[in-house]
């Protein structure tokens, strides 16, 4: 897969998912996937985002033309020598 994108699901994520849930979709995503994560009320917390490489500045631009700006958007691509 090239690119997932979560509205507000891991947002009610909690404990072990919570904290996993990137390492669980990481395997499924293809060299550079990118993941995009779109939070409203709750931003999750002790999320392990080892293997990604956070790239939310490079869209910067394009999250500032989001017409509702109620939403915290972040951006991360999958790491080129994660083998999973």
């Amino acid at each position: 897969m090239d690119l997932l994108s979560f509205s507000d699901v891991p947002s009610y994520f909690s404990g072990e998912t919570e904290k996993s849930f990137m390492q669980r979709i990481k395997k499924g995503l293809a060299p550079n996937g990118m993941v995009v994560i779109r939070n409203y009320l709750r931003i999750p917390e002790g999320t392990d985002y080892s293997g990604f490489q956070r790239v939310t500045p490079s869209y910067q631009d394009l999250i500032d033309q989001e017409k509702v700006q109620l939403y915290s958007i972040e951006i991360f691509k999958k790491s080129k020598n994660e083998l999973h």
